[in-house]
């Protein structure tokens, strides 16, 4: 399953759903809970995040002001609550 909150991203309409019920989506790679993914998918293995700078912040393009993102890889899982 893909999950995302980009209206671009082929997991949005998964996402709108959940959302649209008053639910939401956990995401957790590796185990660990991910509490800014962006997009998700399991079957991929990859969720995609704001980058963070050493201190926990998010990394921002100084030239664009856009939020900088990575994509991690790992085992994807989600709990729907």
């Amino acid at each position: 399953m893909r999950y995302s909150c980009d209206k671009d991203d082929a997991g949005y309409k998964a996402w709108c759903d959940l959302a649209s019920d008053g639910r939401k989506v956990l995401v957790y790679l590796d185990g660990a809970l991910l509490k800014d993914a962006i997009t998700a998918d399991d079957v991929e293995g990859i969720v995609i995040h704001p980058r963070r700078t050493a201190e926990g912040n998010i990394s921002i393009n100084p030239h664009s002001g856009e939020i900088l993102l990575e994509t991690l890889r790992g085992k994807v899982t989600f709990e729907v609550v």
